[in-house]
């Protein structure tokens, strides 16, 4: 879907602890598999934290785009838990506010993204 959005819009979602919590602890019981409360790279389908986050199309990306990011996340690490996956949602959210700025972008975004959330939330 497309939607218009702003850093403000982001920032205002991620500030929104409760709202916020409640999205990204939805995700992390989904991609939680095998429920044992903690993802694990096999938890996690090809794009998988991106396409929730950022609304990234998988084909976009290699497999070996896919390691790296996945490298990134889980740093050493076999698996990450609750907490560690809020920390991490919220700094990609953030960043992406210092990315975006003030200005206005449209973007298509995948109705199962934060991005998407963060939308719905300004949205009165």
């Amino acid at each position: 879907m497309m939607m218009i959005i702003d850093g403000s819009m982001i920032n205002k979602f991620v500030e929104d602890t409760e709202a916020f919590y409640k999205c990204t602890d939805e995700k992390f019981k989904e991609l939680d598999v095998d429920s044992d409360g903690l993802i694990s790279r096999n938890d996690l389908p090809k794009g998988g934290l991106g396409q929730w986050v950022l609304a990234i199309d998988d084909e976009a990306y290699s497999d070996e785009d896919i390691k790296e990011a996945y490298d990134l996340i889980f740093d050493g690490s076999t698996s990450i838990g609750l907490e560690t996956f809020r920390l991490m949602a919220k700094e990609i959210m953030l960043a992406l506010v210092r990315g975006i700025g003030d200005m206005p972008i449209g973007m298509l975004l995948n109705e199962d993204s934060l991005i998407f959330k963060a939308c719905l939330h300004n949205t009165p």
